[in-house]
């Protein structure tokens, strides 16, 4: 986490994770500023759709297509393309990666709103490694690269400070568990 370089107003960091895995918790959950017991649901339908094209018969031809829907939005998803999947649809370890990014930039943006430092701009190009470890495919390694542009009137050592506070707030990165890397 400690790898950035500040240029002008713009503010770059990185952020590895090292063999990402979800993991359930238990216990109460904390509500909004402490305010008791509370717990948002989330939820979303997946229909395999490739089942128009034929059952799964042969595993090596079946289609992967599924749709998911999160409320009115519909989302076509399938395999990554090195397991047989459409290349021209999202897919799992895309979204995994997204939400990461998304959760990032999002804790960054209320911090910092918090924090009264005027962020005029916020981009991600984050990847994921999807490998082979002890056996067994997983995302290994996600890596943010956020490019923040500040006002000119925001403190960028404070901003700076605020980068890796979000990595530590993000509720997905607080769902995830990072062995050997920061977490």
């Amino acid at each position: 986490m400690e790898n950035f370089a500040l240029t002008a107003k713009y503010l770059d960091s990185r952020c590895l994770g090292n063999q990402v895995r979800t993991y359930a918790r238990t216990g109460e959950v904390e509500g909004a500023a402490g305010r008791g017991p509370m717990a948002d649901i989330f939820s979303s339908h997946l229909e395999w759709v490739g089942a128009a094209k034929g059952a799964t018969g042969d595993p090596a031809t079946f289609s992967r297509d599924l749709n998911v829907s999160v409320d009115a939005i519909t989302l076509p998803m399938s395999s990554a393309p090195s397991y047989r999947g459409d290349p021209l649809r999202a897919n799992p370890e895309q979204l995994f990666v997204a939400a990461l990014s998304a959760c990032q930039a999002l804790t960054y943006l209320v911090l910092a709103a918090k924090n009264q430092i005027a962020v005029v701009g916020y981009t991600d190009d984050a990847e994921g490694r999807l490998e082979l470890v002890n056996g067994k495919i997983r995302m290994s390694q996600v890596t943010l690269r956020p490019h923040i542009t500040l006002d000119v009137s925001a403190k960028e050592t404070r901003a700076r400070e605020l980068v890796d506070k979000a990595h530590h707030n993000c509720r997905w990165s607080r769902s995830s568990r990072y062995e050997g890397g920061n977490a």
